[in-house]
């Protein structure tokens, strides 16, 4: 079998930091039902009159009752299996990025902080994905809804309508689960990624980048005007000054390799051989100073 060609290794690179996130969010939408399933059968416990829940000790009970159901819920199987692929995901791409750093530097090997790290990445989207922080983020609004509906004596049809869009979203809202993990999948693996690339370029001494990535519907003006053009390592720490929709917070001229175009960019800041630069784009980097042409 051929051996994966420079181009070839970031292709598969850039469709996993865009496909790997995707496969976790189908997942959640299963999870989100099974969920709902498994929790639906408490609520139709409510105690009403006339189609409006009582105000009583027997329906403030429930709601206790349900809030254990729907931390049992939350560690379904099947959405930990997802957490736990999605995970894996990290690994593959550090392994992808360490063949590119070859490609560029045939004597590289990463160093054990540059594993380190990733796994410090890897427990901190674990907790966020499965541990106190996903709980609150549906059991917050949920008892919200509930309890205010017990006080309120507000009719049953409506807030089981309002607790069902807390689980499963609607056709205009995701539900909150899904809502957390399509901001935490995307950004928290396409950060870990360029924060080991970054460790990468480091090590190989890298001073040229391309800003690669496919384009979606929100994509911001930032990556759109920067996508599939090449830098060099100065420029892309200029960047860092200015300010833009979605700039993640500590955003400065070391972490914006990092962080790139902000919450949920999934673009690469990939570097790259000098033999791969434009001529143009080289020849405006000793113009201004960055680059000094090596004999």
């Amino acid at each position: 079998m051929a051996e994966d060609s420079f181009d070839d290794l970031v292709q598969k690179h850039l469709e996993l930091i865009d496909e790997s996130p995707e496969r976790l969010s189908n997942s959640v939408i299963k999870a989100e039902r099974a969920i709902w399933e498994q929790i639906e059968e408490k609520i139709s416990k409510l105690q009403t009159k006339d189609g409006v829940i009582l105000a009583n000790k027997a329906n403030v009970a429930i709601v206790t009752e349900l809030l254990n159901e729907l931390q049992k819920a939350l560690n379904l199987p099947e959405y930990i299996k997802a957490v736990e692929l999605f995970i894996k995901d990290f690994n593959v791409a550090t392994e992808l990025t360490d063949k590119i750093a070859q490609k560029v530097e045939a004597s590289f090997k990463p160093d054990q902080v540059q594993k380190d790290l990733l796994r410090q990445s890897q427990f901190q989207t674990i907790k966020i994905l499965t541990g106190d922080s996903a709980f609150g983020r549906v059991s917050q609004p949920f008892v919200q809804v509930l309890t205010s509906a017990i006080a309120s004596r507000a009719p049953y049809a409506e807030t089981v309508k309002q607790l069902r869009t807390v689980i499963q979203g609607d056709k205009t809202t995701d539900g909150r689960l899904l809502a957390n993990v399509k901001t935490v999948a995307s950004t928290s693996l396409a950060v870990a990624d360029r924060t080991y690339s970054t460790q990468t370029a480091n090590a190989i001494n890298a001073e040229w980048f391309k800003y690669v990535g496919r384009s979606i519907k929100t994509s911001r003006d930032f990556c759109e005007k920067r996508a599939n053009l090449y830098f060099h390592k100065k420029e892309i720490q200029d960047w860092a000054e200015e300010e833009w929709n979605g700039q993640i917070e500590g955003t400065n001229s070391r972490t914006i390799f990092n962080f790139a175009g902000g919450w949920n960019c999934r673009h690469v800041i990939q570097f790259v051989s000098i033999l791969l630069v434009p001529k143009d784009v080289v020849a405006r980097n000793i113009a201004n100073g960055n680059y000094v042409e090596r004999d």
